[in-house]
């Protein structure tokens, strides 16, 4: 995580941080920290109330799926 937080504040694309608050595994302030730290103008954190670490296999699958089609549909090209 040490290493991975050096280069988030050079994140400039649209970030869509999506953490569970029941994470054993990371802690929920380590998805708050890289929110706070990248430097996109459109970012999005979304803690997930239900869930643990996998959120695509957890209770909250289906939202997190909704979500994630739901924000990159929102940069997409159109077809």
């Amino acid at each position: 995580m040490k290493q991975a937080l050096r280069f988030v504040p050079r994140v400039r694309a649209p970030l869509l941080v999506l953490h569970g608050t029941n994470d054993r595994t990371a802690p929920v302030v380590s998805g708050r920290r890289i929110h706070a730290l990248a430097a996109s103008d459109v970012k999005e954190l979304v803690e997930m109330k239900n869930s643990r670490h996998v959120l695509t296999y957890d209770i909250e699958a289906d939202d997190v799926c909704r979500r994630v089609v739901t924000f990159f549909e929102r940069f997409a090209a159109p077809a």
